[in-house]
């Protein structure tokens, strides 16, 4: 395998005008804070030509220090994409400060697409996280609206010694969806209605809260669709972190998930999560199936937590019946009643195909049930609907726990 050095008249025509024919892409925004110690944020130009707005009214402005933007005080920080943004991301640390108090709960990141620069924050989606939890919000009246949209834990705690991670929001303006890649590896598609339209992001934010915690680092920022530059943001990150940049790249059909089941209020209830994708060529040979592997976590933020992976199979075409396989599973708290202890497929006579999964009884009625994962085969992710009822065809329940 050979390769070459790559010369700037060979990248202009890519971001510039579509010189020859060639393709035109929407450019790269990134900043990776090489400047000297104590250098403003405000007003630099970053490396690929977007000046920095910072900070809002009222609050401190963030400096350059060791490499990194960071503040002493809650800052929020800007940039203009020109255009509507495809993906926001950033690389970042925590790290011990003199007289913190080590709260990891207060201790929080904060990523922003909107609609103005960081002194006005309407029509914007708030992505806050901690070394421990996440909290996707959007708001079309400024931070007193914020109103919650997805939430989730990290899949292990973050450290808070200096290790650098990365994250990013990707936006899905045809489906409106917010997909969220997790500094632990993880891919969250979260549904976020108005995206697209409410929702037109242009701007990118960053928020740094204050020192009383840790001292807050943002080592790289950028926006866009290079899958280049992305990598490039992840340089100091821990290893987990460019999973989320790669993700997706085998070539099985693969669809990551995660959904609270609203409703149960402590009581048992079924849920449907899936129903049938069609396939093959109409007219010939076509159909609906459920059909793959789905690898699940449940919890209930409290004391019930269950990892569970199986098989399932149904189809429209023919007279098969739906089958479920469990390929392992786990009690994390073997003493608690499991968040989630049943799947359940079902076919009807109409081309309609159901996966569903039973939220067991006895849980707190204050905590709903999150699971997150992934289906991987042919499936289509519905918004959760409780208390579903089997279709009328034929239909088959495995009991994870009794396996």
């Amino acid at each position: 395998m050979t390769s070459r050095l790559i010369a700037a008249a060979d990248i202009v025509p890519l971001i510039g005008p579509n010189l020859g024919g060639m393709a035109v892409r929407q450019p790269a925004v990134f900043d990776n804070f090489d400047a000297a110690d104590g250098t403003a944020l405000s007003g630099r130009i970053t490396p690929s030509g977007q000046t920095w707005y910072s900070p809002a009214g009222g609050e401190v402005a963030a400096v350059i220090y060791g490499g990194a933007m960071t503040s002493d005080a809650n800052t929020y920080s800007s940039l203009d994409y020109g255009a509507l943004i495809p993906r926001i991301s950033a690389t970042f640390s925590w790290s011990p400060a003199v007289n913190g108090d080590g709260n990891r709960s207060n201790a929080s990141f904060a990523f922003m697409g909107g609609q103005n620069n960081a002194s006005t924050l309407i029509n914007l989606l708030h992505l806050q996280f901690t070394p421990d939890v996440w909290t996707l919000e959007v708001t079309t009246t400024g931070a007193s609206g914020l109103t919650g949209v997805g939430y989730g834990s990290w899949k292990l705690p973050l450290t808070t010694d200096g290790a650098a991670y990365s994250a990013a929001m990707e936006f899905d303006y045809v489906n409106q969806v917010v997909i969220l890649y997790g500094p632990d590896g993880s891919v969250t598609p979260i549904e976020v209605v108005g995206l697209g339209s409410t929702y037109r992001p242009t701007f990118g934010i960053w928020q740094i809260t204050s020192l009383q915690n840790f001292r807050l680092h943002y080592h790289s920022v950028s926006m866009g669709t290079s899958l280049a530059q992305g990598l490039v943001a992840s340089g100091f990150a821990a290893p987990m972190s460019p999973l989320a940049e790669l993700y997706g790249t085998r070539f099985t059909r693969r669809a990551p998930f995660s959904m609270p089941l609203f409703g149960a209020s402590g009581n048992e209830a079924w849920f449907r999560i899936a129903t049938g994708q069609s396939w093959g060529v109409s007219g010939v040979t076509s159909g609906a199936a459920i059909n793959g592997r789905v690898r699940l976590s449940a919890d209930d933020g409290r004391y019930s937590w269950n990892d569970w992976e199986f098989d399932c199979g149904a189809t429209t075409q023919g007279n098969t019946n739906p089958a479920l396989s469990q390929r392992r599973g786990f009690l994390l708290n073997s003493q608690a009643t499991p968040a989630v202890d049943k799947a359940r497929l079902s076919k009807d006579f109409s081309g309609n195909l159901a996966l569903d999964v039973h939220v067991a009884g006895g849980l707190s009625p204050s905590n709903p049930v999150t699971i997150s994962g992934e289906f991987e085969g042919y499936f289509t992710r519905v918004v959760p609907t409780i208390n579903a009822a089997p279709l009328g065809a034929a239909s088959t329940i495995l009991d994870f726990v009794g396996n």
